[in-house]
Order: structure tokens, then C-alpha cells, then sequence
């Protein structure tokens, strides 16, 4: 074997332990040791990159292709929690079938903080314009949805049903009358999770909207990361972004634990929906999902990223129906740039 071929084996061989590892990570808790959850949190990379060592090593040394493809088998479970596999589906008419979205609208900063009247009016009309997409929702969880978002929210979409509550930037826009709501407390103003009993044509459901714990990403932090220049400083952004992962994680364990015991007393169905802050191959997506129907599994197509931000192939916001609902579409909105999040619109059908 010549010394470059060594090289690239022994990266391989790294790049199969990191592997492993991400497959450990939904089963080890964070707070016995957060080792595990960065590299659940680099799982898509390592899928390709273990893909691009089976074409090497076909192309050169065929035998050594083995490596990654036993690798690559033993997680084949995990592939569809980032890469969807479903066409375009038909209409299912279903008179019990309904529209949930969920949007982390990060305060509609893109607009709001524009200092010329003239442009942010004609960015709060095209953002208006945006949001008309939303139209045919029947629920609408909106996450970092504040005073100036919701405004934007109500103006642009008819919803006459609304369970917000005051300081909380998570709420619950809804077509159909709540009968009852109520809030999962998690001590801070930004993360939170508000719940609403919806009565959809005779039928009720309960919604959870939640906004687990965020990473505190600094801008700094993410400007070195956009600009592409690997220099010590960018690797030190890095380190600290990574860091920060690593020790919020362990609070979205205790908020996703939070959710899921309030969701087990639930006498109706329900769908949880929301920002995680968490990818799939996490601990934390592994609790909320569990006994639950994602809707992008279920019915997603492509890569499921939904973070419009700097980390590429970033999946972190979900719609999670419980068992008893069937899941039509799962559509991700990558249209408009209004947003370090894209919008979610999943097609459910009531039991």
C-alpha cells in the first residue's frame, strides 16, 4: 500500500469510529457524559464521508471498501431520519385531515431591524407576501414568534384562535377553536412549550409548540464559520460552538422529559411540534420521537434540513404526531431567506 493510500486508511478507519459513536448517541443521556452527542450531531458528514472511502477504495483497493459498507449497514435505520425517500404523494381526501406547520421566525429580525422606513416597509409587504404560503394551515406553531412577528402572523393569515403567552416568544395560531391550553414552564423567556386542545371538525387534538433550549450561537461565532477561512480563529469558533452544544444539550434532555411526561396524560391524540435545537441521531430527538410518527420519515423526500444557517445538512425542527394519526406530506419551505430556520407544513389525518 503506498504511503497516500495509508493516509486516507487511517482517516477511514477515524471516520468508522466517529460513525459508531453517532449511533450511540440517541441512547446515552447527556448528562452521564455529552462525548457521544457531537458526533450524533455530525452524522450526515460522516455518512458521506464514509461514502466517498467506498468509491476511493473501489477505484484502488476494492477489498478495503468493506470497512465502511459494514459500517454504513449496521446504522441503515438511521439514513432515513436526514434523507428522505418519498415521492410526491397524491392528495389523500380525508374530511379529518389537516395542515400543521412549525416556524422558528427568529423575531422577523430580517425586518424589523431595518432603519430605513421606506425598505422595511416594502421587506414587511414581501414578508407579508411570504407568509401567505401558510394559507391552507389549519395550525400554525410559530417559535421565536414575538410582538412584531405575531403582528406579521395575524395580518397575513386568518387565525382566530391564538394561545400566546405574554413575554413567551412560543404560541400556537390556530383556525379552529381551543378549548382548552396551558403552558410546559422551562424557566426562561425564549425557550418555552405552550399546548392548546383544538376542536378540528368535531374531533380534538393537542398541539404542543416548543422551543427547546438554544446552543447561544454568537453571531462572531458563526460569521468566522460562513466566511470559509480555516484559519485558528475559525477553529476556535468552532470549538466553541461544539462546547456550547455539548452543555446545552443535557437542559433539552430535561425540557424534552418535561414534554413527553405532560404529553403521556394526554386523553387525546397529539402532535408536538417545534425547534429542538437537537438533530435525529441525538438523545433528545430519540425521546420525543419514541412511540411517535415524524412526519419527514414518514413522508419526506431529499435531505430534512430545516436550519437555514451556517451548519450545512441541519435538521433540528420537527412535527411528531402520536401513533394514532396518519401522515400524508411533510413539505420544507426553502423558499425566502426571512429566517435562520426554514418552515415546516405537514399533512396529518385525525383518528
Amino acid at each position: 500500500m503506498k504511503f497516500y493510500q495509508k493516509v486516507i486508511w487511517f482517516f477511514n478507519v477515524l471516520t468508522v469510529f466517529a460513525t459508531i459513536f453517532s449511533y450511540l448517541s440517541p441512547y446515552i443521556h447527556p448528562a452521564k457524559t455529552c462525548f457521544f452527542a457531537v458526533f450524533g450531531l455530525a452524522f450526515p458528514w460522516l455518512f458521506f464521508a464514509n461514502i466517498a472511502f467506498i468509491l476511493f477504495w473501489a477505484l484502488n483497493k476494492p477489498i478495503y471498501t468493506l470497512l465502511s459498507i459494514i459500517c454504513l449497514a449496521v446504522g441503515i435505520n438511521y439514513v432515513d431520519k436526514f434523507f428522505g425517500t418519498h415521492g410526491i404523494q397524491d392528495d389523500q381526501p380525508n374530511q379529518h385531515q389537516i395542515n400543521i406547520s412549525t416556524f422558528n421566525m427568529q423575531f422577523a429580525k430580517s425586518v424589523i431591524h431595518i432603519k430605513d422606513k421606506a425598505q422595511k416597509k416594502k421587506k414587511m409587504d414581501e414578508y407579508k407576501t411570504y407568509l401567505k404560503r401558510f394559507q391552507e394551515v389549519d395550525v400554525f406553531c410559530g417559535q421565536e414568534s414575538g410582538h412584531s412577528a405575531g403582528q406579521m402572523i395575524t395580518s397575513a393569515l386568518d387565525f382566530k384562535h391564538i394561545h400566546k403567552l405574554k413575554e413567551k416568544s412560543t404560541a400556537i395560531y390556530s383556525k379552529h377553536p381551543i378549548i382548552a391550553q396551558g403552558e410546559i414552564d422551562f424557566g426562561t423567556k425564549v425557550n418555552s412549550c405552550v399546548w392548546a386542545d383544538i376542536n378540528v371538525k368535531g374531533k380534538v387534538i393537542r398541539v404542543y409548540s416548543a422551543h427547546l433550549q438554544s446552543n447561544r450561537i454568537s453571531g462572531k461565532e458563526s460569521e468566522l464559520i460562513e466566511a470559509g477561512k480555516w484559519e485558528k480563529k475559525t477553529f476556535l469558533g468552532l470549538r466553541d460552538m461544539f462546547g456550547k452544544y455539548q452543555k446545552y444539550t443535557n437542559t433539552r434532555a430535561e425540557q424534552a422529559q418535561k414534554i413527553k411526561e405532560h404529553a403521556a396524560t394526554s386523553k387525546v391524540p397529539y402532535v408536538i411540534c417545534g425547534d429542538f435545537n437537537d438533530p435525529p441521531q441525538s438523545y433528545v430527538y430519540q425521546k420525543m420521537a419514541e412511540d411517535m410518527n415524524d412526519s419527514f420519515r414518514c413522508a419526506g423526500s431529499g435531505i430534512g434540513t430545516s436550519f437555514n444557517g451556517v451548519i450545512p445538512a441541519l435538521r433540528i425542527d420537527y412535527v411528531l404526531a402520536s401513533a394514532d394519526f396518519d401522515v400524508y406530506k411533510h413539505k420544507i419551505i426553502k423558499e425566502g431567506k426571512y429566517s435562520d430556520h426554514f418552515p415546516i407544513i405537514s399533512t396529518v389525518a385525525l383518528p
